[in-house]
């Protein structure tokens, strides 16, 4: 009897533990999605400055272009007449962009470790590679109905 009670006990920390996560994970996703662009440009900004050591002038440059890279990005999301194809490589060719005037900022130093950086970006999940060649893999169970 004792052990049946322990198993119930530990069952139900357990749903209570994985429901914490799951709602703590929905929040965030929830808060970046209310940023506006400016917040995400600047959430953008300080993380490179962090992850590079942006010296102030640096900053300053990769602040401007974050700031025009996701208000173009924003006016691509926002025009319905665009097929998902059209909008997804819109976006890349911004992506592209903002990387290349990025690397122009930078020292040879500051390069190495922002191409880390990128890289690191596209393995968190949720994020999509940019090499057409490498599939995507999709979590099921999404909103999407397993796509």
């Amino acid at each position: 009897m004792k052990k049946l009670i322990l198993k119930g006990a530990m069952v139900i920390a357990l749903g209570l533990l994985l429901t914490g996560t799951a709602v703590a994970q929905q929040q965030t996703t929830a808060q970046r999605q209310r940023q506006t662009t400016e917040q995400r440009a600047e959430r953008m900004t300080q993380d490179l400055k962090k992850e590079l050591n942006l010296n102030e002038q640096q900053t300053n440059q990769v602040a401007e272009i974050n700031r025009q890279t996701t208000q173009e990005m924003e006016q691509v999301r926002a025009n319905q007449t665009l097929t998902r194809q059209e909008r997804r490589e819109q976006m890349q060719q911004i992506q592209e962009r903002r990387t290349a005037e990025i690397r122009k900022v930078l020292t040879v130093q500051q390069r190495t470790r922002f191409e880390q950086h990128q890289q690191k970006m596209q393995q968190k999940p949720g994020k999509q590679r940019q090499n057409p060649q490498q599939p995507v893999q999709r979590r099921s169970g999404g909103r999407r109905g397993g796509n």
